[in-house]
């Protein structure tokens, strides 16, 4: 998978990363200031002339005060990029799935239940921007921390520097003792979205159904049993990350502890000042506390590995297909007809839906297709339009042979899209009043649409919710 992070995103990213080191730096560094303010405290203890002490502490002050709003411009700066660099990758990402979505024949797509691609862009992506794309970010933040830290520990004292290494490296390990159960919940987690979403999906299109035959409370019971799956795997995966965060913590803190109790046997050989006490000690939790962050999000970003894995496939499928725009072959026309010669069709090995049908369609007549219930006049009907492709046979166009062909169908479903009643006359495409209003007339809808306050701009809800059939031999009118 491209590296949305950087993909059509570098100015930002680069911008990101740079504020992100230098914000990181500056934080490291307070340890070293700490360690001024302690000293120069302890020297002002020890002389005699207070006034003098007094004055030196505020300029002091005024310098730590002026380093810290340093360091907040800093985060505000690199907390924009980051935001900034998220988004695009977010955004990238979606467009290119879509995209890819948008390549399936109509066959492959409908493999899948609406509800489960409704889950991949929303609750799946979401997973992804949180567990992939800002823990990224996080982890080269905690690296970063850690080097930074651990070269000021080095220069401060080597001995110190070995030994809080030794003892950091605990509470670092211990989360990838859960990797793979956290992948395995978050997973879990993904599906009984879908399932969830499916529920969701099942109870918004059927509602006049389910208040019609009366089973409100057959289809509750369905919800809650996929309501109470999905908030119990969220609540797995969310019990397993705070063993994670309890167990590394409680290391991280025992570790710090052994840490300072070490710094503080140097002190009283005199081998530390008091301020380098303090200084370890911060110095200490900028390692401990990233590297207790680092493991804990590396284990959430093998979390989406299996999401990851399916928008990749989607996205490197489409790149194969003839969607593309170095493939795409020219609309489809023919003069005189269309020819199928021992067509098959098999939805799997057990199940046949065409065995060697031929039949010629002449461009200008009207064809009736008859049959008993599952015979294949369906799957007939989805060869001709393009929908499925034969297993077996030829289609020919004009007397050519054409592997694959694709014309416009009218299904008795008719889909509404939101936008206004030009939008779904025109599907999205430019064309003068004249030739909408002519279609308009063509398809009986010319009183209908002067009725309308606002004509062809009148706004249509989802799937056409906003308009009423009153009798069969009226229009369509708008609910008020």
């Amino acid at each position: 998978m491209k590296n949305y992070l950087i993909y059509k995103n570098k100015t930002t990213f680069i911008g990101c990363i740079f504020f992100q080191t230098l914000e990181i730096l500056v934080s490291v560094c307070v340890a070293l200031l700490l360690n001024w303010m302690i000293d120069e405290i302890s020297l002002t203890l020890e002389s005699p002339d207070s006034d003098f002490g007094t004055v030196s502490l505020l300029k002091d002050f005024i310098v730590c005060a002026g380093y810290a709003v340093v360091h907040g411009i800093l985060l505000f700066i690199s907390g924009k990029l980051k935001a900034k660099c998220v988004k695009k990758a977010c955004l990238n990402l979606r467009t290119d799935v879509i995209s890819g979505l948008f390549c399936e024949t109509p066959f492959n797509f409908n493999k899948k239940n609406s509800s489960e691609y409704i889950s991949l862009m929303n609750q799946n992506m979401n997973l992804v921007e949180e567990n992939y794309f800002k823990n990224k970010l996080c982890i080269y933040e905690s690296i970063v921390s850690i080097v930074f830290a651990v070269i000021l520990l080095v220069v401060m004292n080597p001995v110190v520097a070995a030994v809080s290494l030794v003892l950091m490296s605990i509470p670092s390990l211990l989360p990838r003792l859960f990797s793979k159960k956290l992948a395995s919940l978050q997973s879990d987690v993904a599906v009984r979205g879908g399932k969830y979403n499916g529920i969701l999906n099942d109870i918004f299109r059927g509602f006049c159904a389910i208040k019609d035959y009366g089973i409100e409370n057959k289809m509750k019971m369905r919800h809650e049993e996929q309501a109470v799956a999905l908030e119990s795997s969220k609540e797995k995966f969310s019990s397993k990350m705070a063993t994670v965060y309890a167990v590394s913590g409680m290391a991280g803190i025992a570790v710090q502890f052994l840490v300072i109790a070490f710094a503080g046997i140097l002190a009283v050989r005199g081998y530390l000042t008091i301020g380098s006490i303090i200084a370890v000690t911060q110095l200490t939790g900028q390692v401990i506390s990233p590297a207790f962050q680092l493991s804990a999000k590396v284990a959430q970003l093998k979390s989406v590995k299996d999401i990851l894995t399916e928008m990749n496939g989607i996205i490197e499928n489409a790149k194969l297909s003839d969607c593309q725009p170095d493939k795409m072959k020219p609309a489809l026309t023919f003069d005189k007809n269309i020819e199928l010669c021992n067509v098959d069709y098999s939805f799997n090995e057990n199940k046949k839906g065409l065995d060697s049908v031929s039949l010629r369609l002449d461009k200008g007549k009207h064809y009736v297709v008859t049959g008993k219930s599952g015979c294949g006049k369906s799957t007939l009907l989805k060869i001709i339009s393009g929908y499925y492709t034969p297993s077996e046979g030829s289609i020919f166009v004009d007397g050519d042979c054409c592997k694959h062909i694709q014309c416009a169908t009218v299904s008795q479903n008719v889909v509404l899209f939101s936008g206004t009643i030009r939008d779904n006359i025109t599907l999205f495409n430019d064309f003068s009043d004249e030739e909408v209003m002519a279609a308009v007339e063509k398809a009986g809808l010319k009183d209908f649409v002067d009725a309308l306050p606002n004509g062809l701009e009148t706004q249509v809800e989802e799937n056409g919710s906003s308009f009423l059939v009153v009798s069969g031999n009226e229009f369509l009118s708008p609910v008020r």
